[in-house]
């Protein structure tokens, strides 16, 4: 299930998310906001199951945002959160489909108790045919994937840095996603691990080089984003099954 939290406070947003992740890992943050409309962008981008989101937000508050994305034709499912209990909250709420609130501070055994309800109804939501449908026209009209974008451009990012520092959190910084939802989604895509990944891409390039004949093995390494020689020998290794040294041998027989 993925989960979109949209919170200004960032005590309890970065808190949320880690006690979601605690519960069960079936249930993925893909996202996370700091005020409605970055949650506007993403809840269109990430096309999230369920969406947390507070009353009062600067730019655009939580039940105006939740109006904006039914709008647009989407139809997740919103748990609002608030330290406020008036009536006039839970009123427009409740126009709008919200069917669950969580008042804060948010404890454990409510949140669990939130989630599998919403694992319920957004289950019986999924199994629905003109609901699969629906989306599989809109797929189709899009001409492209949400989830398969976000990994070419994973994959683009490695190709552009794998001489220099790679950072999965600054990839998901610049994505306004959270690492743990890249991580999941490229296993899946791709069939292995975002560093395995990383690793298997550097030392492709490195026997290239090595084919080459034109640089060091130091050099090689340094090329493909391993400064330290030992390193890159250990790295060379667990992808090749020997050393660089004893593949440039026998590659020059």
């Amino acid at each position: 299930m993925k989960i979109l939290i949209v919170e200004d406070e960032f005590n309890s947003r970065e808190g949320l998310a880690e006690l979601i992740g605690k519960i069960s890992c079936e249930y993925v943050v893909c996202g996370k906001a700091a005020d409605g409309e970055q949650g506007f962008k993403l809840a269109t981008t990430l096309r999230p199951d369920l969406i947390f989101v507070d009353i009062e937000m600067p730019k655009l508050n939580g039940l105006d945002m939740i109006e904006k994305i039914l709008a647009v034709g989407m139809n997740p499912y919103f748990v609002v959160l608030s330290g406020y209990a008036e009536f006039k909250f839970a009123q427009k709420g409740i126009s709008l489909g919200v069917t669950q609130y969580l008042l804060k501070p948010i404890t454990y055994e409510d949140l669990k108790k939130v989630l599998e309800e919403m694992k319920k109804k957004i289950g019986g939501k999924n199994t629905c045919n003109t609901k699969l449908i629906r989306q599989m026209q809109a797929n189709d009209e899009a001409g492209i994937d949400t989830a398969s974008l976000l990994v070419r451009k994973t994959v683009n990012y490695i190709k552009n840095n794998y001489n220099g520092r790679i950072s999965l959190e600054e990839l998901a910084e610049k994505l306004n996603v959270t690492p743990e939802y890249i991580s999941h989604l490229f296993t899946k895509e791709i069939g292995q691990s975002f560093s395995s990944y990383v690793k298997e891409y550097r030392i492709k390039l490195a026997e290239k080089l090595i084919m080459e004949g034109s640089l060091k093995l130091y050099e090689i390494g340094e090329r493909v984003g391993y400064k330290d020689p030992k390193y890159f020998n250990k790295m060379f290794k667990e992808v090749t099954g020997i050393c660089p040294k004893k593949y440039l041998i026998i590659h020059k027989i």
